[in-house]
């Protein structure tokens, strides 16, 4: 009688167990499908809004999801800044009342110099963050991928971009600072700036040709963000 005690003990220990692995089963299984239709079916980084069904069903993998969502909400009000940065000054200005706007383009050139540290906060988060993941295989395979479309991949465009955009601001700021000292010997000739003087004239082309040149990373660079950001 004592050994059918222990067995039948042993039995109803196991039952449970067995059912806990089951329920881990469908909760990873139904993280990787969420996570395939849900982020990498869809271009760019968007943020799942889950219903409490869909919550419930993942259980403890929401605080995987989160990893995401919080590098997202971290980076929100640098990326928000970031927009107004790019275009500190109207963009169908004349270029004669460019230098109305220079503490705009201070201000643009300040944010970009000090970016770089809040993306490599927000990446040094969420890395540590992941490290501590312990995902089945199918699983892990699947959120690496979308920590990649929503973390590296815009970090890293976040990453080349803001190095560019400082000299860009840097040649716009030339610029300003050279029409409002030779403003007298400027004019707006079919909607381009002239300078009388050939010497002017010389020095207004060499700037003109920086800032078209950095303008062209830092365009190029965006584009890439945007492709990273919005999947197109």
């Amino acid at each position: 009688m004592r050994a059918g005690r222990k067995f039948f003990a042993l039995f109803a220990v196991v039952l449970p167990l067995m059912g806990c692995g089951d329920k881990q089963a469908e909760q990873a299984k139904a993280f990787a499908d969420l996570l395939q239709t849900r982020i990498l079916d869809q271009p760019g980084v968007h943020i799942p809004v889950l219903s409490d069904d869909e919550r419930a069903k993942i259980g403890p993998y929401a605080d995987d999801l989160a990893i995401l969502k919080t590098f997202n909400d971290d980076l929100t009000a640098t990326m928000q800044q970031f927009g107004k940065a790019m275009h500190p000054a109207p963009q169908n200005l004349q270029p004669l009342d460019l230098p109305k706007y220079k503490p705009e383009l201070v201000a643009a050139r300040e944010f970009f110099a000090h970016a770089a540290a809040a993306v490599d906060s927000a990446l040094a988060k969420a890395e540590a963050s992941r490290e501590k993941l312990h995902q089945p295989e199918p699983v892990k395979a699947k959120f690496d991928a979308a920590y990649a479309q929503f973390v590296t991949r815009p970090a890293d465009a976040l990453r080349e971009i803001i190095p560019l955009a400082v000299p860009g601001m840097d040649s716009e700021i030339a610029v300003s600072d050279f029409i409002e000292a030779h403003k007298a010997d400027l004019k707006l000739v079919g909607g381009q700036l002239s300078a009388s003087k050939p010497a002017l004239r010389k020095q207004l082309e060499a700037l003109f040709s920086a800032y078209a040149a950095n303008n062209a990373k830092v365009q190029e660079s965006r584009r890439k963000l945007e492709l990273a950001v919005e999947g197109h």
